[in-house]
């Protein structure tokens, strides 16, 4: 009795698509600081407003809060830039299907995150609003839960296949299909 082995795969990845591999994993190295030292920011800001009740002081503090508004814009323009050069890395480096379903998730969760900068960048010009304190604490847990899911995506999902499947921590080799004397 004959049995056919699996076939097993190898996939060539040139030295030029691993270092481009390597670039695109220091990129998002770098946005990921980014995004952390945003939302240490942020944090920080709905620290400060634990315990405050809306009154006439709201006004007082309009000036700390437009400070506050122009940190939240440069931290994330600066956040929007590194994302914009780790996306051009990356689409050197797209040549399978997996990797662009990460860069779009990437991109979807990347425009959540922007849109919740915008309102509390709205919203930090009007403290004067009786709503102001709960809509801020709503929108930041909101950020907070798109700053978790775009880190576990960019180091699970992306570093993660950029190890296992380009850097080769998992070699598939070329398909052999072998017939062996079974018992």
């Amino acid at each position: 009795m004959y049995k056919v082995s699996e076939p097993v795969f190898v996939l060539d990845i040139s030295s030029d698509e691993r270092k481009q591999a390597e670039k695109v994993r220091g990129e998002f190295k770098k946005l990921e600081l980014l995004l952390g030292g945003a939302f240490e920011s942020l944090g920080r800001l709905a620290a400060s407003m634990q315990g405050l009740q809306h009154n006439d002081r709201m006004i007082e503090l309009k000036s700390l809060f437009i400070k506050y508004k122009h940190k939240v814009q440069d931290l994330f323009n600066e956040f929007l830039d590194q994302l914009q050069v780790s996306l051009e890395q990356m689409n050197e480096m797209i040549s399978d299907s997996s990797t662009l379903k990460i860069r779009d998730t990437i991109v979807g969760e990347v425009r959540e995150l922007r849109d919740g900068a915008l309102e509390v960048i709205a919203l930090l010009n009007r403290p004067e609003d009786p709503t102001f304190l709960k809509e801020f604490q709503e929108i930041f847990v909101r950020l907070s839960a798109r700053e978790k899911s775009l880190r576990e995506i960019i180091s699970d999902q992306l570093t993660g296949h950029i190890d296992r499947d380009i850097l080769g921590k998992i070699k598939l080799g070329k398909s052999k299909v072998r017939l062996s004397k079974g018992s």
